[in-house]
């Protein structure tokens, strides 16, 4: 008699695996002892776990390996077999298939990427006055931020005058009002358009942005690329270029009837070249 220790490492399983077949009526201990509980084989039951693991190598489900152990014709035998090897060619036909897909979805992704990338530019941006509304948003999870931006703009919206809708305006846009640097889900965000008004007893402020420098900008399809890639194509750019981010993320919708634009701006002030690229020239420590 063998302990199931032994046993299973003479089958090549684990002892978990031995006593979920011996769970499913798929191979039983030879001699369970009473007082202690322990599991023995005898060495002609590896026979038994070496039928197990093949019909498990030829894709074949515990219920079905169970059939076809306990019905050992011929006829039968070779009909499940049969079937088995249809069911294979036809998964690997859908493997090829889905091979084949997932190469064509990563070479159209790689493509978009080249494509967003070479549209990131250095510009100047000018001054913006704009009426804006302020809350905090979940960042987790994508839909429900765009969600909660969509309320926000609703809400800006229903301050404007009568007959005057924010798809009328130049742009609107969403900015990035606080760190999220802390651990935690929610984020700062302003929801602003390029109009005045008089913000008294409402929840709406005017916010002024200066004309800025060395602003970075990317313009793109929301459609054809999420915000994540835009974002992603910016921070690419920094650290292709020894540029370092230096304010939030602003982001200028630009929409009519037909169409709707995204310019997902952040300024950026370049990085200073690591200590070891300095020298003292005329006793003056001046960087190279």
């Amino acid at each position: 008699m063998i302990k199931i220790g032994e046993f299973a490492k003479l089958g090549c399983v684990s002892v978990k695996t031995l006593r979920h077949y011996a769970r499913l009526n798929l191979l039983h201990p030879a001699h369970t002892d009473t007082y202690t509980g322990y599991r023995y084989y005898e060495l002609p039951q590896l026979t038994r776990l070496n039928e197990i693991l093949l019909f498990k190598l030829m894709g074949f489900s515990l219920e079905n390996v169970h059939n076809l152990l306990t019905h050992r014709t011929t006829e039968q035998i070779n009909e499940m077999l049969a079937s088995q090897e249809v069911r294979l060619h036809e998964q690997q036909e859908e493997i090829r298939e889905r091979l084949s897909w997932l190469q064509n979805s990563r070479n159209k992704l790689i493509n978009a990427r080249d494509a967003l990338n070479s549209q990131v530019i250095l510009k100047q941006q000018p001054a913006m006055e704009l009426t804006i509304l302020s809350d905090e948003v979940a960042i987790s999870e994508r839909r429900q931020y765009r969600q909660a931006i969509l309320r926000m703009r609703q809400h800006l919206d229903s301050f404007l005058p009568a007959g005057q809708q924010m798809i009328d305006m130049p742009f609107w846009t969403i900015i990035e009002c606080g760190s999220n640097e802390h651990d935690n889900d929610m984020q700062c965000i302003e929801v602003g358009a390029p109009f005045t008004m008089n913000t008294i007893d409402t929840p709406l402020k005017q916010r002024s942005i200066p004309a800025r420098e060395n602003v970075l900008s990317v313009l793109y399809d929301p459609v054809q690329y999420p915000v994540e890639e835009a974002r992603l194509a910016l921070f690419e750019w920094t650290q292709r270029r020894a540029y370092h981010f230096d304010g939030p993320f602003i982001e200028l919708h630009y929409q009519d009837s037909e169409k709707q634009l995204v310019e997902l701006q952040r300024q950026v002030t370049r990085s200073l070249p690591p200590p070891n690229q300095c020298k003292r020239i005329t006793g003056e420590k001046k960087w190279i």
